[in-house]
């Protein structure tokens, strides 16, 4: 009832020209796809070149690619070391970058494993205990902060910043 009271005191809402004018107007289906269709991909006034940064790694809009998302987008990494190797990447293969910056996506930086685990293995189960990474975490641990802070600070998820923890309290 206090909204509606509200709505009766702007009289200037509901003329033609205010963009609060359209708000609720019922459309037909015809005109819903017309609307939708000026407005999506490179039509739309948010249209970015088909790029944006999803987890830190830069994905890129190809829906005609095999391994795509549902959204059409795939990362880039993935892209750069399919043209360098010459052929597509099977699903569980993955790709490492070497000096961990996601957006860092020149061939050379970046290595080709063959599984999950292999990739695991090499690059993210080591002892943490010695390494920098684990004294600068457990460093803004100490301080109180929370996870997800940290992880803001370091570019990655809670998750990673909990298993370095753990890792480093193994070992």
């Amino acid at each position: 009832m206090k909204n509606k009271i509200m709505l009766l005191n702007k009289p200037w809402l509901f003329q033609k020209g205010h963009k609060g004018y359209w708000l609720g107007k019922k459309r037909s289906l015809k005109v819903k796809k017309q609307i939708s269709l000026m407005s999506s991909g490179d039509k739309s006034s948010r249209w970015k070149g088909g790029t944006t940064i999803h987890q830190g790694y830069r994905m890129i809009k190809m829906p005609n690619h095999p391994h795509c998302r549902k959204s059409g987008y795939i990362m880039e990494h993935r892209l750069v070391m399919e043209k360098k190797i010459g052929r597509y990447l099977m699903p569980n293969e993955k790709v490492h970058h070497n000096d961990e910056n996601k957006l860092n996506n020149n061939p050379f930086n970046l290595k080709l494993n063959d599984n999950n685990i292999d990739h695991l293995k090499m690059f993210h189960l080591k002892n943490k205990r010695n390494d920098v990474k684990y004294q600068k975490v457990s460093f803004y641990f100490k301080k109180g902060l929370s996870k997800r802070k940290i992880g803001k600070i370091f570019n990655c998820s809670h998750n990673v910043i909990r298993r370095i923890l753990m890792e480093g309290k193994d070992a």
